[in-house]
C-alpha cells in the first residue's frame, strides 16, 4: 500500500500526527447512532435493588459475606470458565 498525496500540505491515507494547533483526537468522535444505541440499551438496564446492596453491604462489615461455599463456587465457575477458552 502506498500514500496518496494530493498536493503539499494535504494529508495523506497514512498522515503520521495532526499539525501543531489541530485536533489530535479528531478522527475518534464518537458516532452519534451508536451513543444513542447505548444510552437505549443502559435506559433498559434493571433499577438498582438497593436492599439487596444495603444488605450485602452489611454482611461485608460485618465479616459473613464470604463464606467457604460461596468462595468454592467462585472457584468452581471460574474453572469452568477457563475450560471453555
Amino acid at each position: 500500500m502506498t500514500d496518496v498525496k494530493e498536493h503539499k500540505g494535504a494529508p495523506t491515507r497514512h498522515s503520521p500526527r495532526p499539525r501543531a494547533g489541530e485536533r489530535a483526537d479528531r478522527r475518534r468522535r464518537p458516532d452519534p447512532e451508536a451513543i444513542e444505541q447505548w444510552v437505549r440499551k443502559a435506559r433498559q438496564l434493571p433499577a438498582v435493588r438497593e436492599e439487596l446492596v444495603q444488605r450485602v453491604r452489611a454482611e461485608i462489615e460485618a465479616g459473613e459475606y464470604e463464606t467457604p461455599e460461596k468462595l468454592q463456587r467462585a472457584i468452581d465457575r471460574l474453572m469452568d470458565e477457563l475450560r471453555e477458552q
